[in-house]
């Protein structure tokens, strides 16, 4: 039996719902004879609870984060939900609701905790929906989807408690490793996912809240699906900053990963809506961003629904998964595919389209998972070939004609030293056998191919030191991709609108800041007119506080080999700015804990934070760090200078610090 859409409330219901000042009843499986199970048959439309109106229209706005109630209290750390759950560390804020990490004092265990938002007015059925709901999630056993545990009303604000996940959410591993994701990876966790929607639709259920922070990867391979939407059909609780392509247009962003029929239309919504936000899951890990369907308004999403534009993967996946895309992202529902069973078995039988492509694409994401080591391979090939040890330059602009050409010369140099590639038969190198061409460009698009590259994959690099990004992909040159207008070298270049072949590696993922190039002329002036290297570094750990300085800043400034004398305690800019109370942490794992207890950027390796502190008093509700044996927390400006705590060695660090920032 599926979902019967004229069961879903409306945006007015929605409105009136959950929002008594009295707290209501909790439940959970230890109670669970205290609450009888609603069985599938039973409370269906002939007669159960009563439920509204389809959804109302989205207007056109921005999508923002409704204001709390007043009488309702603001949700903090060590609040007790229920008289049971405490709440510990906050670790997802969206647009109706806030996630917590819990504990359950009752039968001392984690938990995770999701508090919605609630508005001012509200009756007494809509508490009903919601706890038969939640009820009825937590009597099934669905593979793939997270345990609910727990339910009721805090505050009259709906709750669930959900099992703790031992994993990280898909968004985070789209951070760290911005790019496409591997066509086995994305199979497997497509996969899943499908198979949780599958059964939860045969049980009369919906999600309604898909997105990558509803995604977690388990340590033990499963994928586990939290976060379900349930009665509560609001704008979804998404970060928009994140996995989203910007839109021109004056009106704002709605959130990704949600169909037409959800936002714009005045109509009920069933089963087929999941599978619509699965399309966009399916899209966002093959290209490195949600389809621009998914950030429109809906005037855009109406000029959009007249030119219907077929979403396209990069070269290399199988045209039979591009095909599954494309329908699960149909404007119109009756298009998409039947069920969320028709979606897994397409997607476990799509072939590859181009073997040599994907195994090079293997080879390198198994050697650099998150790109750390490409993001290290760029940074250090920019500064080496500014030099500004000997030169103290520090902008690319400065470069002669020359070394921008071998500037391109290095980085493949670079690559093939850092991953140990052989070199090639016809190419530059062999990726698992497969011969591959190095293109570098500074501009991003600008890459220029030979005629022998023609039929031949090419790794593509860019790197943009003024925006701090960088993306590597590959391609399989085809002459139809290419502009037919060549340059004075005879090297053509690719077209704008095939731009969206390239598989990429890594798309848009950060390039470590080169902090001379975004201070400001005055600091700039300070730092470098002062005579002596030591006295620069000492201007530049001054005035480049709680930003990471990468070593090559350090050498630039100085411009003398010993560099690291000038910045140690005995003597250099640890030592000298003691008394103005900044200490300058480095890259050791004592110094990383402070960081993070301070809730300042974590140096890497090669890197440097500088910050002004002061002993904390109790009651400042700032992170603190206990050095010294008191408490330390970051200075405001109008606070007192005192002298900073010797910072403690590598050797001092202690083996049960704290992840997170301590807070009093």
């Amino acid at each position: 039996m599926l979902y019967d859409p004229t069961r879903r409330p409306s945006a007015a219901d929605l409105a009136e719902a959950f929002a008594l000042c009295s707290g209501g009843p909790t439940a959970d499986r230890a109670s669970a004879e205290e609450f009888p199970i609603a069985m599938l048959g039973e409370n269906t439309a002939e007669g159960g609870r009563p439920h509204g109106n389809p959804l109302a229209v989205v207007p056109e706005e921005p999508a923002q984060k409704p204001s709390r109630d007043p009488g309702i209290p603001a949700d903090k750390s060590g609040m007790v939900v229920e008289g049971r759950y405490r709440l510990t560390r906050q670790r997802y804020v969206g647009t109706t609701s806030t996630t917590w990490q819990a504990t359950d004092e009752l039968q001392g265990r984690e938990v995770a905790l999701k508090l919605f938002d609630t508005p001012r007015a509200g009756t007494g059925p809509g508490e009903e929906d919601f706890l038969a709901d939640a009820e009825r999630l937590a009597a099934l056993d669905i593979q793939g989807a997270v345990r609910v545990s727990g339910y009721g009303l805090h505050d009259g604000r709906p709750y669930l408690v959900t099992d703790a996940v031992d994993g990280d959410d898909l968004g985070r591993l789209l951070d760290l490793a911005p790019g496409t994701l591997p066509l086995e990876k994305i199979r497997e966790i497509g996969g899943q996912v499908a198979g949780m929607l599958a059964d939860l639709h045969r049980n009369g259920l919906l999600h309604l809240d898909l997105s990558p922070s509803a995604v977690t990867l388990c340590h033990d391979g499963r994928v586990l699906v939290t976060d379900p939407g349930l009665c509560v059909r609001r704008l979804p609780r998404i970060n928009l900053s994140k996995h989203m392509r910007p839109t021109p247009n004056p009106f704002g962003l709605l959130p990704p990963y949600r169909s037409y029929e959800e936002l714009f239309e005045n109509v009920a919504v069933d089963h087929r809506s999941d599978l619509y936000s699965l399309g966009c899951l399916l899209y966002t890990m093959a290209i490195g961003a949600p389809s621009a369907a998914a950030a429109l308004t809906q005037r855009e999403a109406e000029a959009h629904r007249r030119s219907h534009p077929r979403p396209a993967l990069p070269s290399g996946f199988p045209p039979e998964l591009e095909a599954l895309v494309t329908d699960l992202l149909a404007i119109n529902p009756e298009d998409r595919p039947a069920n969320a069973a028709e979606v897994l078995e397409r997607l476990t039988s799509s072939g590859a389209d181009d073997e040599e492509l994907i195994t090079a694409y293997r080879a390198v994401r198994e050697l650099d998972p998150h790109g750390a080591r490409m993001g290290r391979v760029l940074r250090d090939a920019i500064d080496e070939v500014l030099n500004g040890e000997v030169t103290g330059r520090y902008d690319l602009k400065h470069l002669t004609k020359a070394e921008r050409a071998h500037l391109g010369s290095l980085v493949n140099i670079a690559i093939q030293r850092e991953f140990v590639f052989e070199d090639g038969h016809a190419m530059d190198f062999s990726i698992a056998d497969v011969d591959v061409d190095c293109r570098f460009s500074l501009t991003f698009g600008s890459w220029t191919f030979p005629h022998g590259t023609l039929g031949h994959i090419c790794l593509l690099v860019w790197a943009d030191d003024y925006v701090s990004r960088w993306s590597v992909g590959l391609l399989r040159v085809k002459q139809e991709w290419l502009n037919t207008g060549r340059n004075r070298d005879l090297r053509a270049t690719l077209k704008a609108g095939h731009r969206d072949k390239i598989l990429w590696l890594w798309r848009e993922a950060e390039l470590s800041e080169n902090i001379l190039l975004h201070m400001t002329d005055t600091d700039l002036e300070a730092v470098f007119g002062n005579r002596f290297g030591q006295g620069r570094v000492n201007e530049l750990f001054r005035r480049a506080q709680r930003r990471r300085i990468g070593r090559n800043a350090v050498r630039t400034v100085v411009q003398q080999k010993d560099y690291m004398k000038r910045v140690r305690g005995n003597g250099g800019s640890r030592s000298a700015l003691r008394d103005e109370g900044i200490v300058i942490m480095g890259d050791n794992d004592a110094h990383r804990h402070i960081a993070r207890q301070l809730g300042l950027p974590v140096p890497r390796e090669g890197e440097f934070v500088s910050a002004r502190i002061v002993p904390a008093l109790p009651g400042i509700g700032k992170p603190l760090v206990e050095m010294d044996g008191r408490l330390w927390c970051l200075a405001s400006p109008e606070d007192p200078v005192h002298r900073a705590p010797v910072l403690p060695s590598q050797s001092e660090a202690s083996s049960d610090h704290m992840d997170g920032p301590r807070w009093r």
